[in-house]
């Protein structure tokens, strides 16, 4: 099946993002790639880490927060049903905050076996 990428963008977002930031810019890019499993998200945080973030998800919208010395972020993105968002995790690193959502176990391409009779 191919999808155009608006039809995967809608898919894995929903077509819904709000962003206030106050401050300096501190979202540069997010980038976003899906695989069997898992939707994984990589957005640009310079200047943050581990201790001056927060990320919550709530009814599909997941939120980031934060604050350093010269910048503040808060922003919001929706993801499709297909995310379960209470297993997802997240990292930091030099800037990067890496997002892994696991699709629901009942939304995964499954194998299914051939058997000979």
């Amino acid at each position: 099946m191919f999808l155009t990428k608006n039809r995967i963008y809608n898919e894995l977002f929903d077509v819904f993002e709000q962003s206030f930031s106050n401050g300096l810019p501190c979202m540069k890019s997010i980038n976003y790639k899906v695989d069997d499993d898992n939707l994984n998200v990589t957005l640009d945080v310079p200047g943050f880490s581990k201790d001056n973030l927060n990320i919550s998800a709530e009814h599909n919208v997941i939120t980031i927060d934060g604050e350093c010395t010269d910048r503040q972020i808060n922003k919001s993105y929706k993801v499709g049903s297909n995310w379960d968002l209470s297993k997802a995790s997240a990292s930091v690193t030099n800037g990067v905050l890496d997002l892994k959502i696991p699709k629901f176990e009942a939304k995964r391409k499954k194998n299914i076996e051939i058997k000979v009779k």
